[in-house]
């Protein structure tokens, strides 16, 4: 069967994608490596729905990022519930706490596979990419590997949300790794007298864009782990796990209560692989964008919102491919930004209506894709939310 649009990842910014293409009456396949949805966010064990405000009271991420924080919590937060915001604070209050949550990663993949399921949305699990087949600078197919051995998956327009711009790469586009390298992270959830827990051992790496309400650790190892082949990415989830087993061991020895319950089903690297698109979005352009699809937040530091251009979600060459998520065209520090969860989704719902045009048309209308944007709710530019930028 041949697809409007053919999303490759099943993370956030690949179901905000889905999701936003069926909602534009488009047949949509879903394609994901692993058996759940949500990437870092579930599988990953990476929790927590970093903010849609800005830290000084306005709201300023809106359309399926907002939806699916909401969706997150459905069957109840874990941590860091945002009274204000769910439950008509004042301003002052919503000053205080910022529009952000704790969610149980086993309820909200089932909750995202339903809502595709109930958006007419195909998803195929168990399937890796392993090729493409260009012509004429269009994406024709792309070629993946399943229980089947290799099959072939037809699209229109593709979305790659595969968080290591396996599209663009398989592509030979021009693509780039994430230099420095990952830290090593470990996080795990456990069981005690206190209930369920989530340690989160490996956080963030120190930095000057960090703000007093951000806590960050003293670093599991001083390796940057590179994620160039197989064999950096093994020796990051073995390196992983032994901290776990330590950590686990020594809990257990203080703690009699303590049980070990779930660890990440897929290695906690944030950043791997992105697109160089048309344009590389940078941590310093906070300027008015006339092709803004969205706005996001550093969920970093408080005060500081970006519009997101959308020919950073752009191939320089191929046409019907669009990034989202952590694949799209960014410098270093705004890559810390736009890894995060909101960020893909406002990424993903715009990847997916483009996609959507371009299945239509055969090429990008951007005053189209404006209109549509607006019309599902999104707001793409600062000046309408009345705040002031830092």
């Amino acid at each position: 069967m041949k697809y409007d649009v053919v999303v490759i990842g099943g993370g956030i910014a690949g179901v905000s994608a889905a999701l936003s293409a069926s909602r534009q009456n488009k047949t949509v396949l879903l394609v994901e490596k692993s058996i759940n949805l949500g990437g870092l966010a579930t599988s990953g064990l990476v929790t927590i729905y970093l903010p849609i405000c800005d830290g000084e009271g306005h709201q300023v991420s809106f359309g399926i990022a907002e939806e699916l924080l909401h969706l997150s919590i459905k069957m109840g937060s874990q941590r860091k519930y945002p009274k204000a915001w769910l439950e008509n604070g004042t301003f002052e209050e919503k000053k205080q706490k910022r529009f952000e949550v704790q969610f149980n990663p086993v309820y909200f993949s089932l909750l995202m596979e339903n809502l595709l399921i109930k958006n007419n949305v195909d998803i195929t699990y168990e399937t890796m990419v392993t090729d493409v087949v260009i012509k004429n600078n269009v994406l024709e197919k792309v070629i993946a590997e399943s229980v089947e051995g290799k099959i072939q998956i037809v699209g229109d327009s593709y979305v790659d949300a595969s968080g290591d711009a396996r599209l663009f790469y398989l592509s030979n586009d021009d693509t780039r790794l994430f230099e420095k390298g990952n830290i090593l992270a470990a996080w795990y959830y456990y069981m005690n007298d206190k209930g369920l827990n989530l340690n989160m051992l490996g956080t963030v790496e120190k930095s000057d864009f960090m703000d007093e309400t951000r806590h960050t650790d003293e670093l599991l190892s001083n390796v940057h782990y590179k994620s160039e082949n197989y064999l950096d990415i093994n020796k990051f989830i073995i390196d992983s796990h032994q901290i776990m087993l330590t950590d686990i061991e020594d809990r257990k020895k203080k703690d009699a209560s303590f049980e070990a319950t779930l660890i990440p089903s897929m290695p906690q690297l944030r950043k791997i692989r992105s697109l160089v698109g048309k344009t590389i979005f940078k941590q310093d352009d906070q300027v008015y964008k006339e092709n803004s699809i969205g706005i996001i937040s550093d969920w970093r530091r408080r005060g500081y919102v970006y519009e997101v251009p959308f020919s950073c979600l752009c191939s320089k060459t191929i046409k019907n491919v669009f990034a989202a998520g952590r694949c799209v065209s960014v410098d270093d520090e705004m890559w810390e930004i736009t890894r995060a969860i909101p960020s893909c989704a406002i990424t993903g719902e715009a990847a997916g209506i483009a996609a959507s045009i371009f299945a239509e048309k055969g090429l990008i209308d951007f005053s189209d894709l404006y209109d549509r944007l607006k019309k599902v709710g999104q707001k793409l530019h600062i000046s309408s939310l009345n705040i002031e930028r830092r």
